[in-house]
């Protein structure tokens, strides 16, 4: 009986603890000017492997980079004929290699939007059904849905919010659906319990500030995820105001160009090693 009230406790327990205080900046590793890299390994309430980088937009000679419509574009998939196509999948490391290549100087790139087909096998060459994607200000997929996302408005301004079904989208430079806003106005708003690896966004109060933020998960005694409550309050303690869940799962990838081996670092790991092709990503360019 001692036993069963005992597990009975310990199930009643939170999937969760609240982190406390402000992360402190100054201790952490400069990837580039302008851009930081902060590492965690919580052990409590679990294992958790917790990566943050901080984008300072307040320097002019960084700007975004959004995955852009494939070449084939409107065609119907060739596995998976009842959804057109809207951009090539591709790992993130291979996206941020890719923009090197053709002479774009990016620095760092996460993993991005939801997207389909989402069927066994799961490895469709493309992706499509994206609720909102615009890249350099070009409508990728819109299907004028009211939709939680990241946005890069035509002024340079970063916003997490919630787009209207009937907004005007030309005030949009970038802008990437999200599964729910999970921090608004430095208040936790998440509800989703369940423990994932996790890629998430946010913003400073004042928009000075960029995050990204991922948490490796399901690798039994090494990271074992995260809940979104979870997730908004290290967005919050690294320094956000707003922040939003992007896509997760085994899509969660964080990279960074390590410019003295001239190759790309991911900085999150997924289970078994992999790294999954997703169809959109958003890269931090140095002009």
């Amino acid at each position: 009986m001692k036993k069963i009230f005992i597990l009975l406790m310990l199930a009643a327990l939170p999937l969760w603890a609240a982190v406390e205080g402000n992360y402190d900046w100054n201790k952490a590793a400069t990837l580039y000017d302008g851009i930081k890299h902060a590492f965690i390994y919580a052990k409590e309430p679990r294992l958790m492997k917790i990566n943050a980088v901080r984008i300072d937009l307040a320097d002019k000679s960084l700007t975004l980079k959004a995955t852009s419509a494939d070449k084939d574009y409107g065609k119907p998939m060739p596995d998976y004929p009842k959804m057109n196509i809207e951009t090539k999948r591709m790992k993130v490391r291979e996206f941020l290699l890719e923009n090197r290549k053709n002479n774009v100087n990016m620095l760092v790139a996460v993993n991005s939007t939801p997207w389909g087909p989402w069927t066994k096998p799961f490895n469709h060459r493309y992706g499509g059904n994206i609720k909102l994607l615009i890249s350099d200000s070009k409508i990728v997929s819109d299907k004028k849905v009211n939709v939680p996302a990241f946005l890069l408005t035509r002024d340079n301004k970063v916003e997490i919010r919630v787009v209207n079904k009937n907004e005007d989208r030309k005030n949009f430079k970038i802008a990437m659906a999200g599964f729910e806003i999970i921090l608004r106005d430095g208040k936790v708003v998440a509800g989703d319990k369940n423990l994932h690896p996790r890629t998430c966004y946010g913003i400073s109060a004042d928009g000075r500030y960029l995050y990204f933020l991922t948490v490796d998960g399901r690798q039994k005694l090494v990271s074992l995820g995260a809940n979104t409550i979870e997730c908004a309050g290290y967005l919050k303690y690294f320094g956000a105001s707003n922040g939003i869940n992007m896509d997760g799962g085994g899509s969660t990838t964080l990279t960074v160009w390590n410019a003295q081996k001239q190759k790309a670092d991911v900085l999150s790991h997924q289970a078994f090693c992999g790294e999954r092709n997703v169809a959109t990503s958003l890269g931090i360019v140095k002009k």
